[in-house]
């Protein structure tokens, strides 16, 4: 004759079994704020409704990531903000030891063109693909000849 296994057999089973689930701890990122005021938004757009603004020096849990794109918590409040607005903190190391790594747009590695002739009421600037072109009073770029950057 065989042996039925109880119900309470299983159910002791299945919750031994789940214990080192429980009781396993996933890493937390957090990062501080760098930017002044920046926006927490309700999508991972620059066009998304922003919900919020977060003081800098705040510091913030990352929940989910969408790159350049993080989905945040600030206290009860849960949104999303870029990249370029946080400075990511290292959670191995001790709130005294914290290293922080910071994200670099392509803004910051490369250097803004300088102009390469200039006239009374115009600085005349070379592109990058040999163009030559001034901003003009309403900050629009006006191509000119290429004679005009030698």
């Amino acid at each position: 004759m065989t042996k039925l296994i109880r119900p309470s057999t299983i159910c002791i089973s299945f919750f031994l079994l789940l214990i080192p689930c429980v009781t396993t701890t996933a890493q937390t990122r957090t990062a501080r704020v760098i930017a002044e005021n920046a926006n927490l938004r309700e999508t991972p757009s620059i066009t998304g409704l922003a919900e919020g603004e977060v003081s800098e020096g705040m510091v913030v849990k990352i929940l989910d990531e969408k790159l350049p794109w993080y989905v945040v918590r600030v206290g009860d409040r849960v949104g999303w903000m870029h990249g370029a607005t946080l400075l990511f903190m290292d959670n191995a190391a001790t709130s005294t030891e914290r290293e922080p790594v910071r994200v670099i747009t392509p803004a910051e590695t490369s250097p803004l063109p300088q102009p390469t002739r200039s006239t009374a009421d115009r600085a005349y600037i070379r592109g990058p693909r040999g163009g030559c072109y001034y901003i003009s009073g309403s900050g629009r770029k006006v191509y000119v000849d290429r004679s005009m950057c030698n």
